[in-house]
């Protein structure tokens, strides 16, 4: 079966109403939704038939073990395998994944094996094979049936984005480590780290070790510009419904960032996110241009006459964590009637905006529409970079743009 649509409507057991109908056997969906729908509580997952499930999917991004726990013990009830599946659109087929091999047990978190056929290796920068347990750039070192074999009308592109860097190998662009069991757990994009200090931070085991924390439902980090450090984390929180944020929570994550990473892995900002969540695009990942542009200063002041956040649901920014970091920052929007609010509203500008159809003047780019705070939250807003209708998927704008359509065509 394939689902088109958001997981928490009508409610938060939507998936699980689906699987209990039909007798879905395996599920596949991204980290994201299940962090998701893990925040709006076991009640809606409990409430439905799940008997029927084997297999348990996880897909798209590095699953954190929290997130894998619940998967495994709320939704398959300990009995379906959970498959953290690591493949790209390039490889064609899954490359890293756990294998069905006796006496294999499954590791929260990790992709673990190589898939049939796979070859894959660890490299530095400098292009030295990692041997053993370490970290490094994650790439394949052996074809394999399903791989890309070009970039149609531009061949020379796909050569210089997958084989140039690493002569003789595929570079996949995501980052991984191999433990002493010679498993495999990824790491995030390697264009897409922290430098703080002149050390790495993946973006992942960052965001991982926060949502570790109890009361923390999702998280995301960004680097920010920092005069000392190069860069400094700061990280977009959201919590459980009912969980406050407060100096005592931040640093709880900060404790329990650095005993998993390091000091080296300090926050210097936390921003509490609020019930609407981050923005995502419609297949689930995470905005991260706009963030950045939130954390780099792009988000708009407070409007004036704010009503204050709701507990568990706020929009207050407070000060870095990791030993009393960087003061942060508020910023509280009205929440829409329906929608709820985004923490910070930001509009693009227009020197950086395109032109809406017939010349209507500056329009902000993808990531942010015009409207802002005035409907209720950026988060209703956000424009998704493959979406067309200019709002996100599923909203009013889009259906009402589709309708049009279909009418208008195809009457």
């Amino acid at each position: 079966m394939i689902f088109e649509g958001i997981p928490t409507y009508p409610d938060a057991g939507r998936l699980w109403a689906i699987v209990a109908k039909y007798g879905v056997t395996a599920i596949y969906t991204a980290p994201t939704a299940l962090r998701s729908l893990k925040r709006s509580g076991d009640a809606f997952v409990t409430a439905h038939d799940r008997s029927s499930l084997k297999i348990l999917g996880s897909v798209g991004e590095p699953i954190n073990p929290e997130a894998w726990d619940w998967y495994h013990t709320v939704v398959g009830n300990r009995r379906a395998a959970v498959v953290d599946s690591y493949w790209q659109t390039e490889t064609g087929a899954h490359v890293v994944a756990p294998l069905p091999v006796a006496g294999l047990d499954l590791k929260p978190g990790a992709a673990q094996l190589p898939h049939l056929g796979i070859v894959p290796a660890l490299l530095d920068d400098g292009g030295n094979v990692v041997e053993g347990e370490g970290s490094g750039h994650l790439v394949l070192a052996a074809p394999w049936p399903s791989a890309l074999r070009t970039l149609m009308g531009d061949h020379a592109r796909m050569e210089a984005t997958y084989f140039t860097r690493f002569p003789g190998y595929y570079m996949t662009g995501d980052g991984a480590r191999r433990d002493a069991d010679g498993h495999l757990w990824l790491t995030g994009r390697t264009d897409d780290v922290l430098n703080v200090s002149g050390h790495l931070l993946g973006t992942a085991e960052v965001e991982s070790a926060i949502v570790g924390v109890a009361g923390i439902a999702e998280a995301a980090v960004v680097g920010v510009p920092h005069e000392v450090t190069g860069q400094a984390v700061y990280a977009f929180v959201v919590l459980m419904p009912g969980v406050v944020g407060s100096d005592a929570l931040r640093a709880a994550i900060a404790a329990g960032v650095r005993s998993r990473i390091g000091p080296i892995a300090r926050i210097e900002t936390m921003h509490w996110v609020g019930a609407r969540g981050l923005p995502k695009t419609r297949s689930g990942k995470i905005l991260r241009r706009l963030l950045r542009k939130i954390a780099g200063g792009g988000g708009g002041a407070p409007r004036a006459g704010a009503p204050p956040p709701p507990p568990g649901g706020g929009a207050a920014g407070g000060g870095g964590g990791g030993g009393g970091g960087g003061g942060g920052t508020s910023a509280t929007c009205p929440p829409s009637p329906t929608r709820g609010c985004w923490p910070t509203c930001w509009r693009g500008t227009a020197s950086e905006g395109r032109t809406q159809g017939g010349g209507a003047g500056p329009h902000p780019p993808r990531g942010c529409c015009a409207s802002g705070c005035a409907v209720g939250g950026i988060s209703e807003r956000v424009c998704d970079a493959e979406d067309a209708c200019g709002v996100v998927r599923g909203a009013r704008g889009c259906l009402s743009f589709w309708v049009w359509f279909s009418f208008r065509f195809f009457p």
